[in-house]
């Protein structure tokens, strides 16, 4: 990364943005990145509960790293993303609602939200088609969608809709976070 980083300095000199997962984030990475001009990292945090991202996501980065990694931007005055989705299947408000803690929690400087889209090959498409979430012979083209297309029995597509449209007014504060979930995340 260094020798890169010396090329970069010296033959192209322009900001960057760029998309990382948080587990390559470390302090020396974060300097370097600063050094060679980014300007923003978007880190995919997808869901905030832990024991979910690990057990359906297969992601398996603590909470505590994830907040780590925004804070070692922020020390650096490295904009951040924090990239999120809604709607995985078995996926229950109580969920939803970790993730904008963790948003909360995170601080980022801009956010992005999608509906979890479930494309044919992938073990997350197995699951749908199991559990009967969605019938077998879905359209082959699944695109970025604003609406889940899974019909879940813990958790409707109307309410999928309700969370995904207010998130950034949860994130905000302009909506509160309903006394029920606790605003600690680690």
């Amino acid at each position: 990364m260094k020798k890169y980083a010396s090329l970069w300095n010296k033959e192209i000199k322009l900001p960057f943005y760029m998309t990382t997962r948080i587990e390559a984030a470390n302090e020396d990475k974060v300097k370097i990145l600063k050094d060679m001009g980014c300007a923003t990292i978007a880190f995919g945090i997808e869901c905030g509960n832990e024991e979910f991202r690990r057990s359906v996501l297969g992601r398996f980065t603590p909470n505590e790293q994830i907040i780590k990694a925004f804070r070692l931007c922020k020390k650096y005055g490295i904009r951040t993303t924090a990239n999120n989705m809604f709607g995985f299947p078995y996926e229950t408000e109580d969920l939803i609602f970790d993730t904008i803690k963790l948003n909360i929690e995170v601080s980022a400087d801009s956010y992005s939200l999608s509906i979890f889209a479930p494309y044919i090959g992938t073990r997350l498409h197995e699951i749908c088609v199991r559990e009967g979430y969605i019938e077998p012979g879905i359209p082959r083209r699944i695109s970025i969608i604003d609406e889940s297309i899974l019909n879940m029995p813990q958790l409707s597509r109307v309410r999928i809709h309700e969370l995904y449209a207010n998130f950034v007014k949860y994130i905000s504060g302009e909506l509160s976070v309903p006394k029920k979930y606790s605003l600690k995340t680690c």
